[in-house]
């Protein structure tokens, strides 16, 4: 299998993500940088392999750009035998939250349940909390995620701030806070890797198991059903945004 990440390479949560793997396996996972060479990406591999390729895309039924993206992702698939599985997943920062709730590192629950419950966040922007500059930047749901993860968890672990939680084994003994638990970096990773509903094989643990081509389109189908249940949700109280349901590959 050929796995394909829109994130960037570089961001700090790629390269926690990849701290859970051999270098061996991480090194063949491909980041397209940006949900724009997805599609060109996916197709060059129908093209010159016979692999399947799962895609791992960042979606929100509000981002008409995801939703095209999917659909034509879908096109491909169905004329390809269904070789491509797109996993309809949330976003880094939505994963990396549900760790730091595990770890006990969210800060302010209330902002990090809206994220979690998939709730309008719309209350948080207009509150003192919040800066013009936080308002501008959240321009939709991934970004109100990223958003918690900058302002609302412990300060290691501030992906706009030192970013120790991501990059070293945690002794916190030594940060005056008896409240969090030595951890070593390898284990913080294959923690945050098992927050999502599918990933890579491949990795230190045993405790993800290798899953069959049929398995991860279970987990298609439970994405996006998922997401069709959060349309359901959210349209009939929120006039402000256009939500789109999306429809199975197989």
């Amino acid at each position: 299998m050929i796995y394909i990440f829109e994130d960037m390479k570089e961001d700090i949560l790629s390269e926690f993500f990849r701290k859970a793997y051999p270098s061996k396996i991480a090194d063949k996972f491909i980041y397209t940088n940006g949900n724009g060479g997805i599609k060109s990406t996916a197709k060059e591999l129908l093209e010159t392999t016979q692999d399947t390729i799962i895609v791992f895309l960042d979606f929100y039924p509000t981002n008409k750009s995801i939703v095209d993206i999917y659909r034509d992702l879908r096109k491909k698939s169905i004329a390809h035998d269904n070789r491509i599985i797109v996993l309809p997943i949330v976003c880094a920062e939505f994963y990396i939250l549900k760790l730091l709730r595990k770890n006990e590192m969210i800060t302010d629950e209330n902002k990090a349940n809206i994220a979690f419950d998939f709730d309008l966040y719309d209350e948080i922007l207009q509150s003192n909390e919040v800066t013009d500059s936080d308002v501008k930047f959240c321009k939709n749901f991934e970004k109100y995620c990223k958003l918690v993860t900058m302002k609302w968890v412990k300060e290691c672990a501030k992906t706009n701030g030192t970013q120790e939680y991501y990059t070293e084994s945690c002794v916190c003994n030594t940060l005056n806070d008896n409240k969090c638990l030595s951890r070593e970096l390898t284990q913080k990773a294959i923690d945050y890797i098992s927050q999502y509903p599918c990933v890579p094989a491949g990795s230190y643990t045993d405790d993800i198991k290798q899953l069959t081509v049929d398995e991860i389109w279970d987990i298609h189908r439970q994405l996006v059903n998922m997401f069709n249940k959060i349309v359901d949700k959210l349209e009939p109280i929120d006039s402000s945004r256009k939500y789109r349901k999306i429809s199975i590959i197989k």
